[in-house]
């Protein structure tokens, strides 16, 4: 092959796999999660994560706006630490039904939300059902807590241009009761959907209470036969509104 040829090939060669860079590197999800791509990325993988698990009861999670803003307000004051108090729990923990829990992460360069997610659930190695490790699995756990159905995430570029410059990376997953005994059994051990067989969708249950409750023993203290029958002369009748999953959901046999 003539030289001049021979270049011309080399240089057309060179000119497709730099286009095929560069459409591989504005193909990959950018870390703005008021972008709806950034966000069906984030659920996809959370889904993901979620499916991985052999739970009976673990419910699809979606995307949720009002999740989002929270950890948003909470990644914009690039203050890397989680709310210490009631006013500040209030404010970056809490959609108008739920508490939520807290994952958070920091990095530069390269980190994005693939790599913070998988360093999330890469705390599974340290986690073993019902017991306390000692080890820190709280970020793996909040992923896939079963009960968990919404989330949303946030992201900001702190002190940019400055030599302690970061990336912040937070998601609030809604409801959350990721504390004590409930941190190491976040879901039933179990065949995937084993309890919704009828509300099942590629292992993911699909068949969320949309109610919430304010006491952790609504179930099994207030209520262990349900509210149906409580009289309003009943002590437990004023309880009823604290435990609206329990009292609305159970007999519809929706995961709460």
């Amino acid at each position: 092959m003539p030289f001049d040829k021979a270049m011309t090939s080399l240089c057309s060669t060179f000119v497709i796999i730099l286009a095929t860079m560069l459409d591989f590197r504005h193909a990959l999800p950018n870390t703005d999660t008021q972008e709806m791509n950034v966000q069906k990325f984030i659920t996809r993988q959370v889904n993901r994560y979620r499916r991985s698990v052999d739970a009976a009861d673990m419910l699809e999670i979606s995307w949720d706006f009002e999740a989002r803003v929270l950890a948003q307000k909470l990644t914009d004051r690039c203050d890397f630490r989680p709310p210490r108090n009631d006013a500040e729990k209030a404010m970056f923990l809490k959609t108008k039904k739920y508490t939520c829990s807290l994952n958070m992460a920091r990095g530069t360069g390269e980190l994005g939300w693939n790599e913070t997610l998988k360093m999330w659930f890469d705390e599974k190695r340290d986690f073993q059902y019902g017991i306390d490790t000692r080890r820190p699995v709280s970020q793996y756990t909040a992923l896939i807590r079963s009960k968990t159905y919404r989330f949303g995430c946030g992201y900001t570029q702190c002190r940019k241009g400055s030599p302690l410059a970061f990336d912040f990376f937070a998601c609030t997953f809604c409801p959350g009761r990721n504390v004590g005994a409930d941190e190491f059994r976040p879901y039933e051990q179990g065949q995937r959907c084993g309890r919704c067989p009828n509300a099942c969708s590629d292992g993911l249950c699909t068949n969320p209470c949309l109610e919430a409750n304010v006491f952790a023993n609504c179930d099994t203290e207030l209520f262990p036969d349900g509210c149906d029958g409580i009289p309003n002369s009943s002590p437990l009748a004023p309880f009823r509104e604290q435990c609206q999953a329990t009292c609305q959901c159970r007999r519809q046999g929706l995961m709460y």
